[in-house]
Order: structure tokens, then sequence, then C-alpha cells
């Protein structure tokens, strides 16, 4: 019944990709869509996918970090399968593997029924659907379950063969999350794993090999992860981030009063006016509550078979079960952790992040949310699993175990009346009343589920399974942050393509479209000036003034919504409000006049910009007519430019400006110099030449090298010789001092033994 609960809400996600239907809401549409469409032509082209011309004059797209052009899976997706169909599969993926890794991490510890238990209250809860808008996101979060299996493979590893693997897997796991990109998922991702690693080596008084495997395993990670790694870092420390300040990083903190919505649901999640509220679903709250104080009952049913783990459940007497209360600890306090981080600035704690360099620039505190809410799956999940023991045991839980499941629910009503008094009377009353009462209909049946189950009923498990399927479900499909952003509008992509509009006139100029959904227009090949991404580029220039607009090649015009510019000189509007642009300059042009500027925004709106340009330091060029440019070459990341100039001259090129870029003139390299605040360009001496200009950044290079060095040390450790460091030591349990004395056998050696032994006994029989 679960099992086909968790198909039923897959297969209702996942149903646009089997349409040949893509989500479009949001970021979907206005940002990731196009991204991918220019990652797909240049994948299919055989063309470089570093810079992207399309956006902000030009920018460095590998470093902005929310596409993850190097993850094998993006290459063979959007290589080999049509972008709509690539796209779709992205998006919901990471759905699938996070079940699938909650059921294979959970079972460790519970039987099949907790662990996709588990699996389907974390899946698809609001907190993890909700953010497939954001697929790097989903995508990395969705290995955090796979990054705890494998910690507790490499703890709980005999032999240094194992430990080995379980380094590898940890070492793949780490690298994929990294080549995924969004900085802020992976680091929730490393967060978790990192405590749960620390909690379970100390715990577990594991060996230094484990902790080897564990921290090495991580390392690696991050090394092969390195291409990524190194040019978002890079791409940070020159974007709009590396400055922002307390106001932006505190940006999305939950207030308290938002808490009351854990035990009113329906009441406070964005249904009553400056209430917003968190929900985690009504199930999952009344069986962790229940497993808060019940889950030190021993269970006494029989135990189950449960191939390739150290001890079946749910015998409690052993292994498994300090391993169930160690996780059962874990789970709590790193659900409170996350919970106090979720409030931001109102909970102190997040203030001490914001003082961390790279991560404090973050924002959006609430998605810590997202985490608490696999915690409290995980403590569910424990406590169904002993649900279903006592009810195959006939085993009965005390009443006294059920008064906090009943505390809630108490509470829930009482928060119900309270927010259906303060409502004024008016024609939604009735409607309103209706939502307000759900929220304590539903704790108040988990109640009695839970207490059918605990009494060892088998009703009360189907009610469970029933009651969190509908919950669940309805939230997660029906809630404006959950299924709602991926079925309000699902079109093909020809239809969505299609319905993008740009200016009246096509030019070979670029554009400044001040609408939300400015990157769409690169489906129709259109450059823009602007654009909307997560690591914005700084630029020098207000792109309010028309000088700014011409050397910047700007063809049209259109206003933006927020704030508004009056630009003078720009031609009558058309249609859609778009303005011609008099006169743009060319995109490869030279010049003989130059003047040197700390502040090219304000000097670009003074000079001739036909004839003179804005440089950082002092160049010696030789007056004359300017000599001519032709653009031979205009891909990616690549641009070649014939010259004739009579004099030394300036070659002044319209894309955007970065440390990248190289420039050769006749295979020699050249200095490259920053010219008009935001373009680039070189000197050419008198004559005829060929300029190559060339994105190659240091950070691209040096990370290739890194994560193909480490990728292949990954393969030495998962499969070459037995490494010394990751054998391990662990000490002697109590009452055998001397056993970890005698050497292991390795194979060969039982003739040996054989012999001492023989050798032995006829020594004692004289």
């Amino acid at each position: 019944m679960i099992v086909g609960a968790m198909l039923v809400l897959a297969g209702f996600l996942a149903s646009p990709v089997f349409r040949g239907r893509v989500p479009v809401e949001m970021d979907l549409g206005s940002f990731n869509l196009p991204i991918r469409d220019f990652y797909a032509r240049c994948l299919k082209q055989g063309e470089a996918f570093d810079w992207m011309p399309q956006l902000f004059g030009g920018f460095f797209l590998t470093g902005e970090g929310q596409h993850g052009p190097y993850h094998p899976a993006h290459w063979l997706l959007y290589r080999w399968l049509p972008v709509d169909t690539a796209f779709g599969l992205e998006v919901f993926l990471p759905v699938a593997v996070f079940a699938a890794g909650m059921v294979f991490f959970l079972r460790k510890y519970v039987n099949l029924a907790g662990a996709c238990m588990g699996a389907l209250m974390a899946t698809f809860s609001v907190w993890f659907v909700g953010h497939v808008q954001h697929p790097q996101y989903a995508a990395i979060l969705a290995h955090t379950p796979w990054f705890l299996a494998a910690v507790n493979w490499a703890v709980g590893a005999p032999t240094a063969a194992r430990r080995r693997l379980a380094c590898a897997a940890i070492a793949l796991l780490t690298g994929s999350q990294v080549l995924l990109g969004h900085p802020q998922a992976l680091w929730f991702s490393l967060l978790t794993g990192s405590l749960f690693a620390l909690f379970m080596l100390v715990g577990q008084r594991a060996g230094w090999g484990a902790w080897a495997a564990v921290l090495g395993g991580t390392s690696l990670g991050l090394c092969i992860g390195a291409v990524q790694l190194f040019t978002t870092y890079s791409m940070l420390t020159s974007s709009v981030r590396a400055t922002v300040d307390d106001g932006f990083r505190a940006w999305g903190s939950a207030p308290p009063r938002s808490l009351w919505g854990v035990i009113a649901p329906y009441v406070l999640w964005d249904r009553v006016p400056k209430l917003g509220g968190v929900y985690f679903g009504c199930v999952p709250l009344i069986l962790a509550l229940w497993w808060v104080t019940a889950h030190r009952i021993r269970s006494e049913g029989p135990q189950e078979a449960n191939p390739g783990h150290t001890v079946a459940f749910p015998s409690d007497s052993g292994h498994c079960g300090k391993a169930v209360r160690r996780l059962s600890l874990w789970a709590f306090l790193f659900a409170v952790l996350t919970a106090i981080l979720a409030l931001g600035v109102h909970g102190k704690l997040y203030c001490l992040q914001m003082r961390l360099p790279v991560v404090g620039n973050f924002r959006a505190p609430c998605r810590y949310f997202t985490l608490t809410q696999i915690c409290i799956a995980i403590l569910a999940a424990l406590a169904f699993a002993r649900l279903v023991s006592f009810v195959r045991a006939g085993q009965k839980a005390p009443w006294f175990h059920l008064a906090l499941p009943w505390l809630a629910a108490g509470a829930s009503a009482v928060m119900a009346v309270w927010c259906a008094a303060r409502v004024p009377d008016n024609s939604s009353h009735f409607r309103f009343q209706a939502q307000v009462f759900t929220g304590p209909l539903l704790v108040g049946g988990a109640a009695a589920a839970l207490t059918l189950a605990a009494r060892g009923r088998q009703s009360g498990l189907l009610l469970l399974v029933l009651l969190a399927g509908i919950d669940i479900g309805s939230n997660t499909i029906g809630n404006q942050r959950g299924g709602k952003i991926l079925w309000r509008k699902v079109p093909s992509y020809q239809e969505y393509v299609a319905g993008v509009s740009g200016p009246p006139v096509s030019h070979e100029g670029r554009v400044f479209d001040g609408g939300l959904d400015v990157d769409c227009l690169c489906f129709h090949g259109y450059r823009m000036i602007n654009g909307y991404v997560g690591l914005e580029p700084v630029r020098c220039l207000d792109y309010g003034h028309v000088n700014t607009l011409r050397v910047a090649q700007v063809a049209w015009f259109r206003q933006p919504l927020k704030p508004k510019l009056r630009v003078q000189g720009l031609e009558p509007p058309l249609d859609a409000g778009w303005r011609a642009v008099p006169h743009p300059l060319p995109r490869a042009r030279l010049v003989c006049k130059v003047l040197v500027s700390a502040v090219p925004g304000k000097d670009l709106k003074k000079i001739d910009v036909d004839t003179t340009a804005l440089v950082s330091r002092p160049l010696e060029l030789t007056p004359s007519a300017p000599g001519k440019a032709t653009l031979t070459e205009d891909r990616p990341g690549k641009i070649t430019v014939e010259v004739e100039a009579p004099q030394r001259q300036l070659l002044v090129v319209s894309e955007g400006y970065d440390a990248g870029w190289q420039a050769r003139v006749d295979g020699e390299p050249v200095t490259l110099e920053r010219v008009n605040g935001d373009f680039f360009g070189c000197v050419v001496e008198g004559g005829e030449h060929r300029v190559e200009l060339a994105f190659l950044p240091a950070s691209l290079r040096l990370g290739r090298i890194v994560s193909l060095a480490a990728f292949a040390v990954c393969l030495v450790v998962a499969f070459g010789p037995e490494v010394g460091f990751l054998r391990g030591w662990r000490p002697p349990p109590p009452g055998r001092a001397g056993a970890d004395r005698v050497p292991a056998l390795r194979a060969g050696d039982e003739g040996q033994v054989d012999q001492a032994r023989r050798l032995k006994q006829g020594v004692l029989s004289r």
C-alpha cells in the first residue's frame, strides 16, 4: 500500500515527461530551461559551453553553478536526448533517486514497511517537491540518503577492502554533488553528512581506518568536483553576491510564529494573512512525537530476514538496537538544529553562519526546513517500523506513551478555534472554517490511528498509511509551493518557445529587456545586455543612458517593470513597448583615441563614443583615421577578428569583460585591456593582423586537471592495490585483550596452521 501511494504520487509528478510537456513555472521556464537550451545546442554543435554570450553581454556560465555542465548525467541527457525530454527527466529524476535512497538508507535500521514509509514522508513533502523549481537543489539533496548510507558502510566495514569501496562511494557521491552546482544545496548536504558521520564515528568508537575512509572520501570527492568548485568560487568573487549586506542574507528567515503551523496544519500555511506556516505532515508529526517516548520499548516479535545487514530488525537487544537509538538521537538533535537555523535572524544561530566565508552569503534560511523534514521522516519511519512489529507480535505499547501525540492533537484543535474566532464574518467565513478545522481532524485522526496500531491493531497501520498518502499528496500537489508549481503551466517545448516574443524587427545588435522572462529571448538567438541568473556579474555601466546602450551594441530597448528607467534619445515605442536605439556601434571596431577613467559609468555619458573609448590605464596610440575590423568568427568563448590598422590603434569588442579572456595577435599573446567599463579589447600595430580572443580562465583549466586526477585516484582506491591508511584498527572487545594480536589468516595459510597444530599435539603427547 505504501509503495502504491509512492508510485501514484511519482507518476503524477512525472506525467509531463510522458506527455511530452515541460514544467515552466517560475525559475523552471524563466531561467533553467533557456540555460539548458543553450547547453544542449553547444553539446550537439561541438562548441564550448563555459561562456554564454546571450546574457549580460557574455558571462561565465559554468561558474554561475546552477546547471552542472560537467556532470556526466547532464552531458548524456542533453547530448543525446531532445531538450524537452532531457529537461523533464532532470526535473523529476531527483524524486525517484531520493525515494530510493531513503529506502536504501533506512533499510539498515528498520523493516521494509518502515523504510518505505520514511521515503514517502520525506520525498513527497512540500519542502522537497516544492524545490524542484531549482533542479540542482533537488538533485543534490537526493544524494543525501545515499551519502548517509555510504558513511554507515565505511563505519561498519569489517575489512579494509570494503572500507576502500566505501571510501570510493563517498568520493563519487560527493563529487557528483559538487559537479551539480547550487552551492547552498551542497552546503546543506555536506552539513548533514558531516554531522551524521561525526555522530556515528564517535558513537561507535570507530577505528582510524573508518575516519580515514570518511574524511578521505569526502576530500577526494571535493577534488573530483574541482572543475565546478573552482569556477564557482571564481565567479562568486566577481559577482554581486560578493558584496551583499546582512539584509540580503537574512531574507527568507522564517518568523517564530510560523512554527505553530507544525501542529496547526491548514491554518497557518499560506491561508491566514500575515501568518505564514510550517507544516511537515500530520502523520510524520504524530509518529515522531510517539517515538520520542516509545523508542526504548523492546519488541518481542520474531526477527525478520534482513540480508546484508548486521542484525535484523526488530530485535532491540544488540547492535541494531544501539544503532536505532543512535540514529534517533542524531535525527532529533539535527531536526532541532536545522529548525533553529531556519528561523534565520530570529533564531540567532544563523547569525554565526552569516559571518562565515562563502556560505555566509546564502539567503533564504527557511530552506533548512527541508533538512528538518528529512529528520522528522526518519523518526517517523523508526516509529512506524516499531508499530509494524507490535502488530505482528500482538504486543501493546503503554498508554502513557500516547500522551505527546494526543497533546498535539488537542493543541491543534485549540489553535483552530482561536484562528476561527479571529476571522471576521463574511461570505467566505464558512469556507475558511472548513479549512481551519481540517487540520485538527487530520491530526486527531493520525493520533487515533496511532493508538490503534500501538495497541496491536492492524487497522491502525492501514489508517496511518491512508492519512499519510492523502495529507502529503494534497499538500504536495495542491499547495502553491508544491505541485502547483509543476502543474500550473505545462506546455510543450515548441508551444513555450513560440510564445516568447522579441523585438518587432530583427537586428544583429543586442537587446535590453526589462521583463521578467528576459532569458527566454535566448530561444530565438537574441543576445541581451541584461539577464536573470543566480550569480549576476558585476557591471560598471548604467544602461539607462543612450551612450551606454550604443557601446553595448544594444539595438532594442524595452522598459523594465521595476525600477522605471527614463532613457533620453530613443525612438518612439513600437509593439509591446520596444524602442529602437539609434546607431548602435559595431561589435568589433578600431579606435585611435582613448581616455583613462576610474568611473566609466559616469564618463561614458560625456564623451563621443564613436571616436573615443575609456580604458583603465594609459595606452600610447597613434592619431590616425580608424582602421577596419571584420568579425570572421563569433562562437561561445571564441572570437576572431581580421583588422586593417593604418597606425597603432585599439581594437574594441563589445563582449563582457572577464579576466579569463586571452588575446593573441598573429599567434602572439598580448595584454587584454578593459574597455568602456564592461567590455574588452587589445592594442594592435599598424598593418593587417589576425586577432584571436579565447575564454580560458585559470580556474577552469586547473579544475579540469584536478578533477581528472582525483577521479583516477578514486579508481585506484576502489580497485587498485591495498591502501594502507584504510586498513584501520579497532580496540579489542572487553575480555579479549590479546585477540587482536593474532594475525588474520591469508590465502594459503591454512596448511601452516594445520602443521603447527599437529606439531603442538605431538609435543603434548610426548
